[in-house]
C-alpha cells in the first residue's frame, strides 16, 4: 500500500468535522467578523448544536470537512454545497475561523484540495464561490488561485443594515489542471502519469 494521504495538501490536511471540535470551533465563532465574512452574524449558537451538526454523516458531494494545520490545530472549515452530478457543478466555502491564522495560505491549500478531489475523484466539470462585495479578502483568495469573476449579482445578501452585492467567481477543470500541477492526485504521480 503506497502512504499517500489525497486529504494533505501543502500546508494542511483535511479531515471530518467531529463533535470534539465543537468546544474549539464554539470558541473561535466568538469573532463576530468570521461570521460577518461568511453569510451573516446569527445568533450565539449552543455548544451542543455544533457537537450534533458536526455529527451528522455527509449527503453526498455536500460536505464541511475540518482544516488542519500545523500542530494538529483546527483552524477552520472548508465545504462542497449544492452539488449537482447531472451538471457537474458544485460550490466551495471556507471559514478560517481563527483570525490568528488567517493569511497563511491555509485557505488556498484547503480549496486546492477540495477542488483536486471534485475535479478528480468526482468528475465534476466546474465549482463556484459566491463573495460578498465587502470581504475584500475572499475576492483577494479566490483571484490568487485562478478563478474568473463571472459578474456581479446585484443587492442580493443582507447584513449590518443594508443590502450587498455578491460576486460570482467560477473555475473549471481546465484551468485547475493548467493552474495548479502541483495538485495533481498522489498516487498518479507515485504510479506514473496514468496516460
Amino acid at each position: 500500500m503506497i502512504g499517500l494521504d489525497a486529504w494533505r495538501g501543502k500546508l494542511v490536511r483535511l479531515r471530518a468535522l467531529v463533535p470534539e471540535d465543537a468546544d474549539a470551533v464554539f470558541e473561535q465563532v466568538r469573532d463576530t467578523e468570521s461570521y460577518f465574512l461568511s453569510d451573516a452574524v446569527p445568533y450565539p449558537p449552543p455548544v451542543n448544536a455544533l457537537r450534533s451538526a458536526f455529527s451528522q454523516t455527509y449527503d453526498g458531494d455536500e460536505v464541511r470537512l475540518a482544516i488542519v494545520g500545523p500542530e494538529d490545530r483546527l483552524v477552520g472549515w472548508v465545504q462542497a454545497y449544492n452539488a449537482n452530478p447531472r451538471h457537474g457543478l458544485a460550490y466551495v466555502g471556507i471559514g478560517i475561523t481563527d483570525p490568528a491564522q488567517r493569511r497563511k495560505g491555509y485557505a488556498g491549500d484547503a480549496i486546492c484540495v477540495v477542488l483536486r478531489h471534485l475535479f478528480h475523484e468526482r468528475r465534476y466539470h466546474k465549482v463556484e464561490a459566491h463573495v460578498f462585495e465587502f470581504n475584500g479578502g475572499s475576492q483577494a483568495l479566490f483571484k490568487s488561485l485562478g478563478f474568473v469573476q463571472e459578474g456581479c449579482l446585484r443587492q442580493r445578501h443582507f447584513a449590518a443594515g443594508r443590502y450587498w452585492d455578491v460576486l460570482p467567481f467560477g473555475m473549471t477543470t481546465e484551468e485547475f489542471a493548467r493552474q495548479h500541477p502541483d495538485y495533481r492526485i498522489p498516487w498518479v504521480s507515485a504510479c506514473g502519469s496514468g496516460e
